[in-house]
């Protein structure tokens, strides 16, 4: 059986807002049972570059040659000085396509690093009954094997710039057919390389997956989705018989489908802030799969004034995210009230919040009573959700908070690693969320057993309630000579910048 496709490969570098000179990389290539590669200039897209950008880690200047991002290496946050790859979007897929008709894609890839990006080759690899090569139209050194071509680029993608890859695909006769590009750069975190699924699907009649969700597109932390996907059809009429649900989540959640994601109508629990998309795949009688899979996406956004997250992960647990029990480190998030004083562990010369009772919100003191006695009055703050292992979360939600212009109030967030039962370091994620919008995320913070990070203070009233307070002040020390011993090291918190406030052997007083 022959079938092809046409990968049209044409790249434009940007650099600094300012463009360079084409650079175009592709080859004339014949495929048996596979795919058809070509390069055609006509497919290169200016995307402009963006001089200054937010990595998330801090402001980066673009072209001075400063690393101003004080961010470490990690999947979230892109290393100082480096390279970081994403493209956009990350599967591509061709619907409904008659046998020799063509169909084209763009697929954008992104240099989010503070270094230029070098796509040092790509492979490109198909599910076909084997792959073989009878021409190169123009390259040189090139790698073949069975299914397989290793196209050498080298194709460099400015700081902040976007380079664009064509490929057009060509209809085949059988259902589908499926393959991967995978791009290979002098990213350090994708050393791997970055893989783009690619599906072509044909017009041979296939089930339609469709489904609904009760609870509609935008809901609050911990709703329960309710899905329905009666309204699939099968081929011709036929029944469907298989269901395949996926989710993608916000980073750092491993929530389930319930009671699995291979039943019609499942149920899932969006316990953390952020959008999630939620796709199916459906098999009829005749073994067909769906040409295109159904996907919706939910928002999910918290109604109260205060909402605060805390994620973590383990590498040393049996799964970084295990999920219960003792088979994890077992973290605690902490919202302390501003008359909340326990004793100065951590040296700063005023008393300390945590585990203070009953001003101190914990897992021991899930709803404290602090504020009015008028059960109207929704000031008090409620740990909706306790974890005893990673992911978590653990949640905290506040309504009303206390304080008024002429007598302002503060709360202090932090988090407290309580046993890591052996398991070692976790990766700490803070999100505090006012009024329904992100207002600070703190990831991947090491933490290890007994260690109490200060996070910061939440102010109230403040700059989104109309005083010039900002909302929240993170706290930040300096390195003590000592490290590892707060007090003794002669470390200083609340500074401008510095390092995470983080007391280590931090017991329960």
């Amino acid at each position: 059986m022959n079938y092809r496709w046409l990968l049209l490969v044409g790249m434009l570098a940007t650099a600094c807002g300012t463009s360079s000179t084409p650079v175009f990389v592709g080859a004339d290539v014949d495929v048996v049972g596979a795919f058809l590669l070509d390069a055609d200039a006509s497919a290169a897209t200016d995307v402009s570059a963006k001089p200054d950008v937010d990595s998330g880690c801090g402001v980066v200047t673009c072209g001075d040659g400063i690393c101003a991002s004080p961010c470490e290496a990690s999947s979230d946050c892109p290393q100082d000085c480096a390279a970081a790859i994403a493209v956009d979007p990350t599967v591509l897929t061709w619907s409904g396509m008659a046998a020799g008709a063509k169909q084209s894609q763009n697929l954008m890839i992104h240099n989010e690093g503070t270094e230029p990006l070098i796509i040092k080759s790509i492979l490109f690899t198909a599910d076909g009954p084997g792959l073989t090569l009878d021409a190169i139209g123009g390259l040189t050194n090139v790698a073949t094997s069975q299914n397989a071509v290793m196209l050498p680029v080298p194709v460099t993608v400015a700081t902040f710039g976007t380079q664009v890859i064509a490929l057009t695909a060509l209809g085949v006769t059988v259902q589908a057919v499926t393959g991967t590009l995978t791009l290979y750069s002098n990213d350090p975190l994708a050393t791997n390389g970055k893989s783009v699924p690619l599906h072509v699907y044909s017009d041979v009649a296939c089930p339609t997956a469709k489904f609904v969700i009760a609870e509609g597109d935008v809901v609050v932390p911990q709703t329960t989705l309710h899905f329905n996907s009666t309204a699939s059809v099968g081929s011709s009429g036929t029944a469907i018989t298989k269901w395949l649900w996926t989710v993608t989540q916000p980073p750092g959640v491993a929530q389930t489908f319930s009671p699995s994601a291979w039943t019609a109508n499942p149920k899932f629990v969006v316990d953390v802030t952020g959008e999630y998309e939620f796709c199916l795949n459906v098999v009829d009688t005749k073994q067909l799969q769906s040409c295109a899979q159904a996907c919706q996406t939910v928002q999910v956004v918290p109604s109260d004034a205060v909402h605060i997250e805390l994620l973590w992960d383990t590498p040393g647990a049996p799964t970084p995210t295990a999920l219960g029990g003792a088979t994890g480190a077992d973290l605690d998030l902490h919202f302390a009230n501003y008359l909340a004083s326990n004793p100065d562990v951590d040296c700063d010369g005023t008393g300390d919040p945590w585990f203070n009772n009953p001003f101190d919100c914990f897992w021991f003191n899930p709803s404290p009573q602090w504020g009015s006695a008028n059960p109207t009055i929704q000031d008090d703050p409620t740990l909706s959700e306790d974890a005893t292992a990673g992911p978590g979360p653990e949640i905290l939600d506040l309504q009303t908070p206390e304080g008024m212009p002429d007598l302002p109030r503060w709360y202090a967030i932090g988090a407290h690693v309580n046993n890591d039962h052996g398991f070692g370091v976790s990766n700490a994620t803070i999100t505090v969320s006012l009024f329904g919008a992100v207002a600070l995320k703190i990831e991947k913070i090491l933490m290890n057993s007994l260690n109490m990070w200060y996070v910061g203070k939440l102010n109230w009233p403040n700059q989104l309630t109309g005083t010039s307070t900002p909302p929240l002040t993170i706290c930040y020390q300096t390195p003590g000579s000592k490290p590892g011993d707060v007090c003794a090291g002669n470390a200083k918190m609340w500074q401008p910048k510095g390092e995470w406030c983080i007391t280590p052997n931090y017991k329960i007083p």
